[in-house]
């Protein structure tokens, strides 16, 4: 038999496990959540060399190639049903509690395609996390996306072992509570939220074409929430007056549920709201736009 068109979610599957060492592989054995997306990019950033005419070819065109540097660029989406996927992005847990640190471990990611004959099996080892971005609106289940960059250290057709799926629901909008600050619920009615949480890794590189180092740059984190308009808490804290600044909320809390398992917990320290928006429509609710800035943040599982 000769191989079929492969179909993703049938053919395919993805896995992680965090390194001991950066760059060093390891076998991964974890599904990230209810995976749906996987996408790989791979730039070889070759330097065309053109130069004076010769006896033969054109001066107008390429002579050589040179290979630059490799980058190997992931991203990782599906639907958020649990929690450990939050230590290699960051950095540390402890417990049932994830926090910051200032250096986040790498991970090793097999990306494999189990097609009729010839399978593919690819190995990215020091894969960090650039971003995260954590999701949902009404009536939908919480997804995430992750966006990182590694080396593609390996790909033959002997498959990595698949893991057993995680049996756990994804946590839901559904009986969230946005509290801002803590144990002080918005009263705005609170339609979708976006949670982002940035690295801004450094890849080294020296002499090699894949990178032999990463360093953690400023974390930088931001919440978006669009709400419906019921009185004017979230504008007062947005505008404070002419002659201050605005509310530098001591804390803010979001509380996420799911039918059966933990709650997820997002606690948030000194969380102003840098940028506020208001639309009014004629015959529409009138909507309140904000986007927050923690300074630090820890995501309780329990």
């Amino acid at each position: 038999m000769v191989n079929t068109t492969a179909a993703a979610g049938i053919n395919s599957y993805i896995l992680w496990k965090k390194e001991t060492a950066y760059g060093t592989p390891v076998t991964p054995d974890a599904h990230f959540g209810i995976d749906t997306d996987f996408n790989y990019t791979l730039s070889n950033q070759l330097k065309p060399r053109r130069g004076f005419k010769g006896s033969t070819g054109s001066g107008r065109d390429v002579a050589q190639y040179v290979s630059g540097i490799l980058k190997a660029d992931l991203t990782i989406s599906g639907d958020f049903n649990s929690a450990a996927i939050l230590e290699p992005v960051m950095g540390t847990y402890l417990s049932t509690v994830y926090s910051g640190s200032d250096s986040p471990p790498s991970v090793t990611i097999a990306a494999c395609i189990d097609n009729t004959t010839t399978d593919r099996d690819m190995i990215f080892s020091g894969v960090v996390f650039q971003s995260l971005e954590l999701k949902a609106s009404m009536g939908d289940p919480l997804t995430f996306s992750l966006t990182g960059e590694g080396i593609l250290s390996s790909t033959d057709s002997s498959l990595t072992a698949n893991a057993v799926p995680i049996n756990a629901q994804p946590w839901t909008f559904t009986g969230t509570t946005f509290e801002l600050p803590n144990a002080t619920t918005i009263s705005n009615l609170v339609e979708d939220f976006t949670l982002n949480i940035k690295n801004n890794w450094q890849l080294l590189y020296g002499s090699s074409r894949v990178p032999v180092a990463a360093v953690a740059g400023i974390r930088e984190y931001s919440i978006t929430l669009n709400t419906k308009y019921i009185d004017d808490d979230i504008f007062d804290k947005a505008y404070g007056t002419p002659a201050s600044e605005p509310t530098l909320n001591a804390t803010m809390t979001l509380n996420f549920t799911r039918p059966t398992g933990t709650d997820l917990a997002i606690v948030c320290a000194i969380t102003p709201i840098d940028t506020y928006k208001l639309s009014m429509k004629h015959g529409s609710a009138i909507g309140e736009d904000i986007t927050l800035i923690p300074a630090s943040m820890t995501i309780t599982d329990a």
